[in-house]
């Protein structure tokens, strides 16, 4: 990290420059930093990022911006959460019975690998992924409907069993224990097929809404449609059920589970289940919508405009604004180790989780239709994928920062030091000060965030210098 001191009072620039130069030398450290990177490697194999459905993603972006990699057309604007397994993204594409097909691209160049043109139907599932294969589910009223098990490398026909429906919305298919959970029937209900065969094993009727899922947690099922219900997984038998306390409806949503609870949300409503005790450990009244995600301690929730964030005991503890009043966040959420990854009407947010601020908006607007799309995101690979309703998929990587190599520093008077470095557009960096440049960086004190003031342009500004009139300087990524 790069670092210089500052001593109070008007220097002249050469004796800045010997300053500068003295803090450096008497240290001996390094004249610039090492380059930021992202730590954010791994899959994401299907909504929710498993079968419990969490939406964590470990690991850090540390500060940095994404940066568009490449764009793929696809034939439709109606474009599925991505599915990034082993260096291949499989979406599927289609609605209401136009060209519905899936497709396996390059996660690093974004050419087509594969594509399986179905028949015309009402739907297709976002895909999962799961041991060699990719799972969908392709719904219609007219023809039979399947459950389609493909080969991941190749995309050849592993199985393709089928079931009868009205025509139905229905989000992707959940794999554990060697079974494939989803939504079949007339009047809807929860169906076991297994893995390797695609044998149907078991059907509960549940009469439920449409797009839903169960979600798979320590060798049991877990499902809410008007009750909260756990499932035996090979036998579809019901090991007990909850109904006190719960009202609403499961469309459009699952439910996430980790550390032993399982949390899901009405219009009305959050949710949290102690599944050891078979309870309603609590409830926090709404407006909730969507899939709650679960990370790092907290859980974390649709609430209109915004993204709030509860303990597990349900303890409020930190809204998440994009600032604009008429926004709506939607779809599913991901949080890694630092950061918040949501999709709204007018872009994609990426929030610091330290603060509940915006690091980053990419803006889903189209200059040449003057239209803003909706979108979807995914990520893995420290590349963070946006299915996007004007007909592309959008790959974004996280980009490193460069040395960092200070300028420019300067006393502008009352007591207020400034100075300056260039580095990519849109990474994070934070100011540090010591009154002892031996000091280990954890007992550095944090000024703030660098202001860019121009693209790859970055400036700080120290207004509290005055009772510090020796003063080291540090640059911290994020």
């Amino acid at each position: 990290m790069r670092w210089f001191r500052s001593e109070g009072g008007k220097l002249p620039k050469n004796l800045l420059a010997q300053s500068f130069l003295l803090g450096w030398l008497v240290a001996g450290f390094s004249s610039s930093t090492l380059a930021t990177q992202p730590n954010l490697a791994g899959d994401w194999p299907t909504y929710g990022n498993g079968p419990a459905h969490t939406g964590y993603f470990p690991g850090t972006l540390n500060g940095l911006p994404f940066v568009l990699k490449w764009k793929k057309p696809l034939p439709h604007a109606v474009i599925s959460q991505a599915a990034i397994v082993g260096g291949r993204v499989y979406v599927s594409v289609g609605y209401y019975y136009s060209s519905i097909s899936l497709w396996a691209i390059d996660a690093n160049t974004g050419l087509g690998l594969w594509t399986n043109a179905l028949a015309g139907s009402f739907s297709i599932s976002p895909p999962s992924y799961d041991s060699g294969s990719v799972f969908i589910q392709q719904d219609t009223s007219v023809n039979p409907s399947y459950v389609w098990n493909f080969d991941a490398v190749t995309g050849h026909t592993n199985w393709s069993p089928t079931y009868v429906s009205q025509g139905y919305l229905h989000m992707a298919p959940v794999v554990g224990g060697g079974m494939v959970f989803v939504d079949t029937g007339y009047y809807h209900g929860l169906t076991g097929y297994d893995e390797a065969t695609g044998g149907q094993q078991w059907f509960v009727p549940l009469y439920g809404s449409e797009q839903w899922s169960p979600a798979y947690y320590n060798g049991e099922v877990y499902d809410w449609s008007g009750s909260f219900a756990e499932y035996d997984p090979y036998t579809g038998t019901v090991n007990w059920t909850l109904t006190n306390g719960l009202s609403g409806a499961a469309s459009a949503r699952t439910v996430t589970v980790a550390g032993g609870r399982a949390y899901f949300t009405s219009d009305s409503s959050l949710y949290s289940i102690d599944l050891a005790r078979h309870t309603n450990a609590w409830s926090i009244s709404g407006p909730f919508g969507g899939t709650p995600a679960m990370a790092n301690g907290l859980v974390y929730v649709h609430s209109n405009a915004f993204v709030n964030a509860y303990t597990t005991n349900g303890d409020f503890v930190r809204k998440y604004d994009t600032g604009l009043s008429y926004e709506t966040l939607l779809g599913p959420l991901i949080v890694t180790d630092d950061v918040l990854i949501v999709a709204g009407s007018y872009g994609v947010y990426i929030f610091r989780l330290a603060d509940g601020s915006v690091q980053q908006v990419i803006s889903s607007y189209g200059s040449g239709t003057g239209f803003y799309y909706s979108s979807t995101v995914s990520l893995a690979s420290n590349t963070l994928y946006i299915a996007s309703s004007d007909q592309n998929l959008y790959a974004y990587g996280a980009k490193p920062t460069t040395p960092v190599a200070l300028t420019n520093p300067a006393w502008i008077g009352n007591g207020t030091f400034q100075f300056g470095f260039t580095n990519i557009p849109g990474a994070t960096f934070t100011a540090l000060a010591s009154t002892n440049v031996a000091l280990p960086l954890s007992n550095w004190t944090s000024l703030g965030i660098v202001t860019q003031f121009s693209s790859g342009q970055y400036q700080f500004t120290d207004f509290r210098t005055t009772n510090n009139p020796r003063r080291f300087y540090r640059i911290s990524s994020p």
